[in-house]
């Protein structure tokens, strides 16, 4: 059994991006995304973490994570499983829609008939062809207000109502710093609290320490890098890894496929 893992991405329209898995292990641990993430299952069955939930997603069902929520997915049985991801860049999204922040604040779970998910796989296909960018993008456009309107489906209906606040001002301070080689004392005394206090509530309220988070901007910054064509071995250095053979590995962990393929694949 080979994993079999597609991207596809429009030079044209760089708003979004599509990836299609089959027999394919997503990352393994906990993670998030820069883009608003649209999944669909198309075979198979999953367990989902996110936000201290767990749930079973399997065919059929319709997902949606706002940019970055952390959360995990957990295929049941590899021969089976079969889904397609469609990536929207948070900036175009929140130009389009005015009302973003609002309507991507839920995370969505929702299982589909089959006539409505024949009609996201034909819209996922249709994003695929060679359709001008007016005819896609106005598409795109019309499609996702459909979808972002699901509030009745919301599984947590605000990602960070739970959150400390204190904890929030440490994500914010990552955000802000994440290129630079921050430490631990430079966070604590930022926040003003142990070094071990501080990691504990941030894997409390995020589920992972303040490094991964850190990797898990870095890594998304570099597939932004990746798609404007950028050498792997600058964007390695540009992304704050020591080396190309760690960027590497981390890249593969997390997007499924090393860099260099990444690049080819797009």
């Amino acid at each position: 059994m080979m994993n079999k893992l597609k991207f596809y991405r429009d030079k044209r329209l760089s708003c979004y991006e599509i990836k299609q898995g089959q027999y394919h292990l997503p990352a393994a641990k906990c993670h998030c995304h820069n883009e608003l993430s649209i999944g669909i299952i198309e075979n198979g069955t999953s367990m989902v973490s996110c936000q201290g939930i767990k749930f079973v997603v399997e065919h059929n069902h319709l997902v949606v994570f706002p940019p970055q929520v952390m959360h995990q997915c957990t295929p049941q049985n590899l021969k089976s499983w079969k889904f397609k991801m469609l990536y929207i860049d948070k900036k175009w999204l929140q130009s389009v829609f005015t009302n973003h922040k609002e309507t991507t604040v839920s995370v969505v779970v929702k299982k589909l008939t089959t006539m409505n998910i024949n009609k996201v796989k034909s819209f996922f296909s249709f994003l695929e062809s060679e359709a001008s960018p007016l005819e896609k993008e106005t598409r795109l456009i019309m499609t996702l207000a459909a979808l972002l309107s699901f509030t009745d489906s919301a599984l947590v209906h605000n990602v960070e109502v739970n959150i400390n606040a204190d904890i929030r001002l440490l994500r914010e301070y990552i955000e802000k710093h994440y290129l630079e080689n921050i430490t631990l004392d430079e966070m604590t005394a930022f926040m003003g609290m142990t070094k071990y206090y501080l990691i504990r509530l941030f894997n409390k309220n995020y589920a992972m320490t303040p490094h991964a988070y850190l990797m898990q901007l870095r890594l998304n910054y570099a597939k932004m890098m990746l798609k404007k064509g950028k050498d792997i071995a600058y964007v390695a250095h540009e992304s704050g890894f020591y080396d190309q053979s760690h960027f590497s590995n981390s890249f593969k962990q997390f997007c499924g496929v090393t860099p260099l393929w990444y690049q080819k694949l797009i």
